[in-house]
């Protein structure tokens, strides 16, 4: 899937990499089959994703089971929240422009809540694990590459809460690196 979203520059080194992750994570999170990789190492159902980035309370209603005499859109049952922690610049100087390069963390929050917690539980890892596959895959990350946010190191997914809700938190070390004059 080609990005429309801009790459990162100096100017946009906060904001671009949450619009690629946005465009991205909701090419894949659409509620529709995908097969990841080439040939596929990995394919099924991605469940349809509410995307969000940095703090806010959890998307509502995530649970569409109620019945309604009209047939109801479909709702996301999954929210994945996006911060990211950057770290210290280097730059490299290479014919007259800089490299610029800087180490950041992506934080991928992953919820699912349903009225049986078996099932909260089962989704949010089903997300996860599908997350993990894509950020992990080469082909399916290219475009995020291109784009100027590479090295994506996915950690495995770790539940953190089961109360009201299954979350589940997948850490994934990376750069964004872009050129200056």
């Amino acid at each position: 899937m080609a990005l429309t979203s801009p790459e990162v520059t100096e100017l946009t080194v906060l904001s671009a990499p949450k619009l690629l992750l946005h465009e991205w994570l909701t090419g894949w999170f659409d509620g529709e089959e995908h097969a990841v990789g080439e040939p596929a190492t990995v394919s099924g159902l991605f469940p349809l994703a509410a995307i969000a980035f940095d703090q806010g309370p959890i998307k509502q209603p995530l649970d569409t089971g109620a019945v309604d005499a009209v047939e109801p859109t479909p709702e996301a049952r999954v929210e994945i929240r996006v911060t990211i922690m950057t770290g210290p610049d280097t730059v490299r100087n290479d014919a007259g422009a800089q490299l610029v390069s800087a180490p950041i963390t992506i934080n991928f929050w992953i919820r699912s809540k349903h009225r049986s917690a078996p099932d909260s539980r089962g989704e949010a890892q089903q997300a996860g694990d599908l997350l993990r596959a894509i950020l992990t895959n080469p082909a399916s990350r290219l475009d995020l590459a291109l784009k100027g946010l590479q090295h994506l190191q996915p950690r495995t997914p770790s539940l953190v809460s089961a109360t009201e809700y299954a979350m589940y938190l997948l850490v994934c070390p990376a750069k964004v690196e872009y050129w200056t004059t």
